[in-house]
């Protein structure tokens, strides 16, 4: 195994801290996100407020501190889903291969038939009060998809090594081949797809939040939907929240990358 690459590092470092902000943001910030003081509003940033305030007077320190936890949540909750389900999905189907490969195969293909973020808002649609739940379920229709591609190309290559044919000749079961002995075997793919996908969801979840079909809680999204009203005259309002996000997103980039060279 590979020594992780610096661009690997600088990803890690980057996620590291995202995690502690998803973690810790809240008990970090500097001061109340439902305090207004409209005197002090679209302020720039200054001693007091290092980050500026928004059209309220609200720190805009503590509403990031507060938003990352919401994008990180989402992000890594349907990136999971779809890599369990689409990981067993494309294992079963790389090694069973005959009708569950095509049933499989072409359910994938009708997912990547759509544009995803049309599809994921066409399903948020359908709810009055979309929920972080709503948001999660209509993500994870189309995250599977890609997760179940790769590894069913790699289960189709495991499947034909000289250990699984004399599993098979000594009569052990379906599930316990696919379960022991090739769904670890993609654990690393299935990691680095992770990362990749991590990031694409980031503003997947992002551009929902920008678009109103997120719940109206601080988020990197609704931040920067909400500085957009502001930008000639508070442009700190867009570009911080926004910093933040392509600081994740490279991060979890980065980090794929140093994966894939690793391993």
């Amino acid at each position: 195994m590979k020594k992780i690459s610096l661009s690997g590092k600088i990803g890690i470092t980057l996620i590291s801290l995202y995690l502690l902000i998803a973690l810790f943001g809240p008990l970090l910030a500097p001061s109340d996100i439902g305090r207004v003081n409209l005197d002090n509003a679209l302020s720039t940033p200054n001693s007091s407020n290092f980050f500026g305030t928004d059209e309220n007077g609200t720190d805009l320190l503590s509403l990031i501190l507060h938003g990352g936890r919401t994008g990180f949540i989402v992000s890594a909750v349907t990136v999971l889903c779809g890599m369990f389900i689409g990981g067993i999905l494309g294992a079963f189907s790389g090694y069973k291969r005959g009708i569950y490969d095509q049933v499989i195969m072409r359910s994938v293909d009708i997912v990547f038939s759509f544009p995803g973020l049309l599809l994921n808002l066409y399903v948020l649609s359908l709810v009055k009060q979309p929920t972080h739940l709503h948001m999660i379920f209509a993500l994870c229709i189309t995250s599977w998809a890609s997760f179940a591609r790769l590894s069913r190309g790699n289960a189709l290559s495991i499947a034909r090594r000289d250990y699984i044919i004399a599993l098979q000749t000594m009569g052990a079961s379906t599930y316990r081949i696919v379960f022991r002995h090739i769904i670890p075997n993609l654990l690393p793919t299935l990691l680095i797809q992770f990362s990749f996908s991590f990031a694409t969801y980031l503003l997947v979840e992002a551009g929902l939040a920008f678009l109103g079909l997120a719940p109206p809680t601080p988020s990197w999204g609704n931040l920067i939907a909400q500085g957009t009203s502001y930008l000639l005259v508070a442009p700190h309002m867009v570009l911080i929240p926004g910093a933040f996000l392509g600081l994740a997103v490279l991060g979890a980039n980065l980090l794929g990358d140093g994966l894939r060279d690793m391993l």
